[in-house]
C-alpha cells in the first residue's frame, strides 16, 4: 500500500520498508504438537465408529496418510489408485474454494491395507446407496457431508446430496466429541497428521520418506518438527564413542596408517582420523 502511495508520489516515504528485515531477524516459532500415541489411536477410532459412523473413515484416512484437512476435503475418487495402494494429492479446499496445494506440487500418499479395506467399503457402499435411489453415479468426492437443509414453502424438506465435506463442522461437532467419549485429551484436529508422522518415525521410517509423504517443501522443516521424536538415535550415537569403561566397544573402531601433511606414516583410529574431523 506505501509502495503505491510513494509510485503515485502521494508520500514521499515507506515507513513499513523495514518489517521485512525485521522478519528474517525474528525466531521461527514452531506450533506445539500433541499426537495422539499409538495406544491412543485405536481408543479414539474405536470411538468414532461408535459415535460418529459417518466420519470414522475420514478420521482413520487423517490419521494413516497425513493429509491436511484442506487436502482431504478436496480427496476425489479418481484420486485414489486402489491396485497401486497409493493416492495422488492434487488440490486443496480452502475457505470453499478449490486451490492448489500448500507446495503447488502434486504429491503421492502410500495407503495402509487399513485404510484401502475401508476406502473400498466405502466407495462400494455409496454406489449401492445411489444405486437403489436410482442414480448411476456416485459423488466424486471421497467424503461427503450432510448437505445443507433444503426449504420449501416455509418446511425443511430434505437435504443437499453430494456436497463435500466442510471440515470446520466436523472438527468442531463430532472430532472433539469422539475425543470426549474416547476419555482422551483435546487436541487439534491438526494433531492428526502428527499422529500420522510421530508414529511413522517412532516405527522406524526415515525423515526423508516421511517429509515425502507429508509433502513438506524442504527436509528443514520435517527436522525441525520432528527431529526429537527419532527414537534413541543421539543416545546411541554417544554411546558408540570408544572408551575405557566398556572397552568392548572399541572394536568397532580399526587402527588403520594415516599420512600427514608431510608425507609420514602414523597409526590412528579409522572413527577418529583427522581426514574425517576436517
Amino acid at each position: 500500500m506505501f509502495n503505491h502511495a510513494r509510485k503515485h508520489k502521494i508520500v514521499t516515504d515507506n515507513p513499513a520498508s523495514g518489517v521485512r528485515e525485521l522478519y528474517r531477524q525474528a525466531k521461527t516459532v514452531h506450533e506445539e504438537i500433541q499426537p495422539l500415541t499409538a495406544r491412543e489411536v485405536p481408543v479414539f477410532l474405536a470411538a468414532a465408529q461408535q459415535h460418529c459412523a459417518m466420519y470414522y473413515p475420514l478420521f482413520l484416512c487423517a490419521i494413516h496418510t497425513g493429509l491436511r484437512s484442506a487436502e482431504l476435503a478436496g480427496l476425489q475418487w479418481g484420486d485414489i489408485d486402489f491396485n497401486g495402494k497409493f493416492l495422488i494429492v492434487r488440490r486443496s479446499v480452502v475457505r470453499g474454494r478449490i486451490e492448489k496445494t500448500k507446495t503447488s506440487k502434486n504429491r503421492r500418499v502410500d495407503l495402509s491395507d487399513a485404510l484401502i479395506h475401508e476406502l473400498d467399503a466405502l466407495k462400494r457402499k455409496r454406489q449401492t446407496e445411489y444405486l437403489a435411489a436410482g442414480k448411476n453415479e456416485i459423488p466424486e468426492w471421497v467424503f461427503l457431508g450432510p448437505g445443507r437443509i433444503t426449504w420449501e414453502d416455509g418446511k425443511p424438506v430434505g437435504r443437499e446430496e453430494g456436497k463435500r465435506v466442510e471440515l470446520y463442522n466436523v472438527k468442531n461437532r463430532y472430532f472433539h466429541k469422539c475425543l470426549t467419549k474416547a476419555k482422551l485429551r483435546r487436541i487439534r484436529f491438526h494433531d492428526l497428521r502428527h499422529t500420522f508422522a510421530s508414529l511413522l518415525i517412532q516405527n522406524g521410517e526415515s525423515l526423508a520418506y516421511v517429509k515425502d509423504q507429508l509433502g513438506h517443501a524442504s527436509i528443514k522443516m520435517t527436522v525441525d518438527v520432528y527431529g526429537h521424536l527419532v527414537p534413541g538415535a543421539n543416545r546411541e550415537a554417544v554411546n558408540r564413542l570408544p572408551s575405557l569403561l566398556f572397552p568392548e566397544l572399541n572394536s568397532s573402531a580399526t587402527e588403520r596408517p594415516i599420512e600427514n601433511a608431510t608425507g609420514q606414516v602414523a597409526w590412528g583410529w579409522n572413527s577418529m582420523s583427522a581426514s574425517q574431523n576436517d
